[in-house]
């Protein structure tokens, strides 16, 4: 919590004994950070997505991605490559 650039790096080793404050971390500092609204940046917080679905909870990275679409919804490129991701993440079957 002191050091928000070290999230990204130790939020897989520190998920399972601290789940919710991990995601809330993780989602304000990592997915949240990236301020350039660029087709670039919207494929880089897929994969930060992506990567917290791997190691946390599937269901809230999907949270994620809606909430995201639905708060900017004048952002069609992010609404594109987010629906990739979640695509990817139910095709894969971790959202049942």
């Amino acid at each position: 919590m002191q050091n928000p650039s070290l999230t990204e790096t130790y939020s897989e080793h520190l998920y399972n004994s601290y789940p919710d404050m991990v995601s809330r971390i993780y989602y304000q500092n990592v997915i949240l950070n990236d301020k350039n609204p660029s087709r670039q940046a919207y494929r880089r917080m897929g994969r930060r997505i992506k990567n917290y679905a791997e190691f946390g909870n599937p269901k809230t990275a999907i949270k994620w991605i809606d909430g995201l679409i639905e708060k900017y919804p004048t952002r069609p490129a992010m609404a594109e490559e987010l629906g990739k991701v979640k695509d990817k993440l139910i095709k894969k079957g971790e959202l049942h």
